[in-house]
């Protein structure tokens, strides 16, 4: 979805969506001058004039209004610095990542601390974290053993983090979800 609407951003300010002198079609547009200032509704020949002594670009910045609206501009300045600002919001970004954990109700203790090591890791590293307690066979009959397990894991991470929803089964699956604390 990021990469489809960076290409659509791309496309639209940076590249093909930019009308420039000749590609104008409107016979009249509201000018707006280098400085910014506008300059008032004027044909597009005395815009292109404005433009050519200052060996600028006219450019065309919103089709839909009526007339269209125009600037005087360097043209190439304008995509690096529209190509400038898309890089710094995908910098600004932030990807949430989802980290999962998996194990059985019958995990022995040191196996568990290993475990609630690398969720604690992963927390404090800013993911999320999708711990699945795995029933195979009769084991659903035991349910309240891997919440128990899911319980320990809950209180040794309870400092640190924010429980997303409380552990439920999906399938086979007891499935519990935590997040970093907000306060942090």
């Amino acid at each position: 979805m990021v990469n489809y609407i960076c290409r659509y951003f791309i496309q639209k300010f940076i590249g093909k969506s930019f009308k420039a002198n000749n590609q104008i079609v409107a016979k009249e547009i509201r000018l707006i001058d280098v400085n910014g200032h506008m300059v008032g509704v004027c044909p597009l020949e005395k815009g292109l004039s404005m433009a050519a002594e200052q060996n600028l670009d006219l450019i065309e910045i919103s089709a839909t209004a009526s007339p269209p609206v125009c600037r005087i501009a360097d043209l190439g300045k304008l995509k690096y610095q529209a190509k400038k600002k898309l890089q710094l919001a995908k910098k600004k970004q932030k990807k949430v990542e989802l980290k999962e954990v998996k194990m059985k109700p019958s995990i022995e203790a040191h196996d568990l601390d290993v475990k609630i090591k690398q969720v604690t890791k992963f927390i404090q590293d800013g993911a999320q974290v999708k711990i699945y307690m795995k029933f195979k066979g009769r084991e659903v009959l035991f349910s309240e053993q891997g919440r128990k397990v899911l319980d320990k894991i809950w209180d040794s991470v309870s400092s640190i983090a924010t429980k997303d929803y409380e552990p439920k089964f999906e399938g086979r699956n007891m499935v519990m979800q935590i997040s970093q604390a907000k306060n942090r």
